[in-house]
């Protein structure tokens, strides 16, 4: 390979790891003018103490140097190009599937909150044993904390998970906000219902998205089964039906419990 193309794959590297983009700039870095510079990559060639220079600078052999200035790595870079941008590709498609398939739970999934909104009239005639008001705040993207407003029937409670209401009261955590996960009342629940609580509301945001661009309402009901842990270690089931308006952050929860000890 001819001198002044060493010299131009010399200066073009090290204005890449260095950033620049002028020769002028690579003309400042080694304290010579435009002209100079010039003048060198017509008729004298890379300096030996460039070379020396570049060696130390960048932990490069003289070998090394000397097998790029003459062309003969060209092709093994040409090949880790390659299969950087491949590997690029290969990511970008796993992405792609991800997002694909997490579309498509969230279709399933407004689908299913379609089929099974009960609607206000049915709602307002639930039965229920206790309820709850809970406020969202939200905190970041697709990140909200919750503050419990209020908790009804507390005595009923005590009698049917056996705490006592002052343990009960606590765990509510009336009037405080804090992260979903870290709520107290998460402690007398399943691991499997707070996995699909977590999960539901992971994804609550878009799915009401979608079903108020597809079905419109202010407000959205969504049933949720949850099994509670009693102080005995023992399962109490229960079913709680929201009433979710998205617009205002508040869900009001009517819990039923199915098999309440006699």
């Amino acid at each position: 390979m001819g001198q002044q193309e060493q010299f131009k794959i010399f200066i073009n590297d090290v204005k890449n790891r260095e950033g620049f983009v002028y020769d002028k700039d690579f003309a400042d870095l080694f304290n010579i003018t435009s002209s100079n510079l010039a003048m060198y990559r017509r008729s004298r060639g890379i300096p030996k103490s460039w070379k020396k220079w570049y060696c130390t600078k960048y932990r490069k052999s003289l070998g090394e140097l000397e097998s790029m200035l003459s062309g003969e790595k060209k092709e093994e870079n040409e090949v880790q190009i390659q299969g950087d941008l491949q590997k690029e590709i290969d990511q970008k498609n796993d992405l792609i599937s991800y997002q694909k398939k997490e579309i498509k739970e969230l279709n399933n999934a407004v689908d299913v909150l379609r089929n099974q909104e009960p609607g206000s009239t049915m709602w307002d005639d639930l039965g229920f044993d206790f309820k709850a008001d809970v406020h969202l705040t939200k905190v970041g993207f697709l990140k909200f904390e919750r503050t419990i407003k209020s908790v009804t029937n507390i005595k009923l409670q005590s009698k049917v998970l056996g705490y006592s209401e002052k343990e009960l009261d606590d765990m509510w955590m009336v009037g405080i906000q804090c992260v979903y996960s870290e709520h107290k009342i998460e402690k007398i629940i399943s691991d499997e219902s707070r996995n699909t609580l977590n999960d539901i509301w992971h994804k609550l945001p878009m799915v009401l998205d979608g079903l108020k661009s597809m079905i419109g309402g202010k407000d959205h009901y969504i049933p949720v089964p949850v099994n509670y842990i009693c102080k005995d270690g023992s399962v109490v089931s229960a079913y709680t039906y929201n009433k979710v308006n998205w617009d205002e952050g508040r869900v009001i929860a009517k819990v039923e419990f199915l098999n309440k000890k006699s």
